[in-house]
């Protein structure tokens, strides 16, 4: 389960709506290696929902995340 605070949720319609960016667009979130350097933690918004996602759903922002990212969430 990912939480969403209320502060969280502010900053987020505020990017969004700074990036142009409908309502349709959610949160994605994804895991990436960073080499010597550990894990890479990306954040970006996306309109498209796929199969193998998880989504999670907190405060009305949906965040998307596929099934190899959610193993290092």
């Amino acid at each position: 389960m990912i939480n969403v605070t209320e502060k969280a949720k502010e900053q987020i319609v505020a990017l969004r709506a700074e990036d142009g960016k409908s309502n349709d667009y959610n949160v994605r979130v994804s895991v990436k290696g960073g080499g010597c350097s550990g894990l890479m933690y990306d954040l970006d918004f996306d309109n498209t929902e796929l199969d193998s996602d998880e989504i999670f759903e907190d405060k009305g922002v949906k965040i998307l995340v596929d099934k190899k990212s959610l193993l290092y969430l």
